[in-house]
């Protein structure tokens, strides 16, 4: 059971990280999204801000203040015209002066104002929250202005949601001299599909924290019902040895051949007791697997073992029973113990639900190495209705007009356990008012 419990807790850990690096991809993805909004409208603000300060009015993306042409498409009077320094596009890019042309402009520019009116962190914050509302970002933000060192110099700190995640901007160089950087630094929150689905994940996890809490009870429950049962039937080992060695004793000084041989079913009936008891033990100790004890069997002994005592048990009955073992050209390796019980509780049903005078006919042969024994009776047969839930736990056969036969209807369900353990499987054949054929087809080990 305890493996049982860490399965369980294994499989629920993975379903809810899977769950959770699906949520959390989720979120990542529209972090980024958002971030790579948040700072174009940054950069954007960087320039309206030095617009402000250059002219006095902010930029107005829509007629730029630039006009930007490729030397080819310049009259050789407009290039003569051209006054400045060179630029060199591939240098300023590396230098992270600008994406292009227009932006490396932007940056010299810059350096024409850092000292009489260099940039004002206040008016950055106006620009750049006014374009975050223009792009429908209700975002909470700060604002960080570095040195030519890259520590703070200044800043414009807001509250930023603990729960959210927050996103950088990259570090914009202020000129093209490294004198100045500006940072922005924004609260991404979750969009309604994102906390809609993390609801949902934490009701999920409740929920199986709750299922897990009522499995563990139940096996809990299980664990001590079985060990109340367990204790009982150890127990009855110590009281069945000593009747065991009593009826030993009794037959040891028996005279009369009729009661000596009462005595040996008797003593017989004992062990196959006492066996049936430790398989059941095994049993439970190996949370419901048998362990087999593979050895060669004399199946026709142990058809005549098993069959004694319920031939006498039955007697009233007159039974007959005819066994045919010509079929087995092989010896035969299994365990025994579990034979034992699948066949007692074959013969005890044909011998149970049958009229008297009933014949049984038990045959065993060799099938492909394996091996195959056959209950044939003439009792009362098996509806049809009943043949499909036959063999099903605690189900019994109900007939009219007859007395209901005193039993738990679980001797065929064993015996389909049994028939599995052992490497095989049960088959039913029968007809209502003519009788049935119980044959169990099991691994020959040995075969």
């Amino acid at each position: 059971m305890h493996k049982t419990l860490t399965i369980s807790i294994v499989g629920i850990v993975a379903v809810l990280a899977v769950c959770a690096y699906s949520l959390h991809s989720l979120y990542q993805h529209e972090i980024k999204d958002v971030a790579a909004i948040c700072d174009e409208n940054f950069q954007r603000a960087i320039d309206g801000e030095y617009e402000y300060r250059h002219s006095g009015t902010p930029i107005n993306l829509d007629n730029p203040s630039y006009v930007i042409k490729d030397a080819k498409d310049m009259t050789p009077e407009e290039r003569a015209s051209l006054k400045g320094d060179t630029i060199t596009i591939d240098e300023a890019m590396v230098k992270n002066l600008g994406a292009n042309l227009f932006e490396i402009l932007q940056q010299q520019n810059q350096d024409d104002l850092m000292d009489t009116n260099p940039l004002n962190l206040h008016n950055l914050d106006s620009l750049y929250g006014w374009y975050l509302q223009k792009a429908e970002l209700e975002i909470p933000y700060c604002l960080y202005l570095y040195n030519n060192k890259k520590e703070v110099a200044e800043s414009i700190e807001r509250d930023l949601p603990f729960f959210s995640a927050h996103a950088k901007t990259e570090m914009k160089p202020i000129g093209t001299q490294g004198r100045m950087y500006v940072q922005a630094e924004v609260a991404v929150p979750m969009s309604e599909l994102v906390r809609q689905l993390l609801y949902a994940l934490l009701l999920f996890t409740v929920a199986l924290v709750v299922v897990f809490t009522c499995f563990s009870l139940d096996l809990r429950v299980i664990r001590e019902q079985r060990a109340s049962i367990y204790h009982p039937l150890h127990d009855l080992k110590g009281p069945l040895s000593v009747v065991f060695a009593a009826l030993g004793n009794m037959i040891f000084f028996e005279t009369d051949k009729e009661k000596k041989q009462e005595l040996v079913v008797a003593q017989s009936a004992v062990r196959e007791l006492t066996e049936t008891l430790e398989s059941v033990l095994s049993l439970m100790r190996n949370n419901g697997r048998n362990q087999l004890n593979i050895e060669e069997v004399d199946v026709k002994a142990l058809i005549t073992e098993c069959s004694e005592g319920l031939l006498q048990l039955y007697a009233a009955k007159k039974p007959t029973l005819r066994v045919n073992t010509e079929g087995l050209c092989e010896p035969v390796r299994t365990d025994a113990i579990l034979l034992k019980r699948v066949l007692r509780n074959l013969i005890e049903n044909a011998l149970k639900y049958s009229d008297e005078g009933v014949k049984l006919e038990i045959t065993a042969t060799n099938r492909r190495g394996d091996f195959e024994i056959s209950v044939k009776d003439n009792g009362w047969g098996i509806p049809a209705k009943d043949l499909k839930k036959l063999g099903k736990q605690f189900y019994r056969v109900r007939r009219e007009g007859r007395k209901a036969q005193e039993g738990f209807g679980i001797g065929l369900a064993c015996v389909k356990k049994l028939c599995k353990d052992l490497g095989g499987k049960l088959q039913i054949s029968s007809r209502e008012g003519e009788g049935s054929i119980f044959t169990v087809k099991l691994k020959n080990y040995g075969g």
